[in-house]
């Protein structure tokens, strides 16, 4: 089975100006000059717990499926400053990736620092970012566990992504946040967007 992962940093906060993070936080990770940046939007807010939750408990499908949920792939080789100012986050959700990113201090001090007894196959290769409403959860995590992982409702979350998964899943949890190349991010991006939630997953 093939796994992917999230080591997310969000807050529920809703800011005047969304746009204005996207713009800092994209600096604060930066593109190389052979960057290209993905955009997604989505056709309505990620309610998907609320979802999940009835489907589980009385059976009821949910509305949408994944590939109709989100649409509108654009690529682009600079960031794109129209479309994230004029976006409307009130209704739907943006998602921004960037490829490559700068991220490769994270990247190899995640491999450093963390054994592979705990970290197992799990590589950070690259980022996202979503802007307006989506829960945050699990499902497929722990395969004996039908009631999935809430980990909160955000409006604004970065994630460092990659392939694989952990040995140990509690532990990985853990231990990811105390990285020292994660601390540093995380505090720097708190003096962009606030005090920020963190949860780690995968599926």
């Amino acid at each position: 089975m093939s796994f992917y992962g999230n080591v997310c940093f969000f807050t529920e906060t809703h800011p005047a100006h969304p746009h204005e993070w996207v713009n800092r936080v994209i600096d604060l990770v930066g593109a190389q000059e052979n960057t290209t940046f993905e955009y997604n939007q989505t056709t309505r807010l990620l309610h998907e717990w609320e979802d999940f939750k009835k489907e589980r408990d009385y059976g009821v499908p949910a509305p949408n499926t994944f590939n109709q949920q989100w649409m509108t792939r654009q690529y682009t080789p600079s960031i794109n400053p129209e479309m994230i100012r004029n976006f409307d986050y009130d209704s739907a959700v943006l998602s921004i990736s960037a490829y490559p990113a700068k991220i490769l201090d994270v990247s190899e001090a995640v491999d450093a620092r963390i054994p592979e007894s705990i970290r197992g196959t799990f590589h950070v290769q690259d980022f996202e970012i979503l802007i307006g409403e989506h829960d945050i959860f699990t499902t497929e995590e722990a395969q004996d566990d039908e009631d999935g992982i809430f980990f909160g409702r955000a409006f604004f979350e970065f994630h460092f992504c990659g392939q694989g998964a952990p040995n140990d899943w509690e532990e990985m949890r853990r231990v990811v946040f105390e990285v020292p190349e994660i601390i540093d991010f995380k505090q720097q991006l708190e003096k962009i967007i606030g005090p920020v939630k963190t949860c780690a997953h995968w599926a």
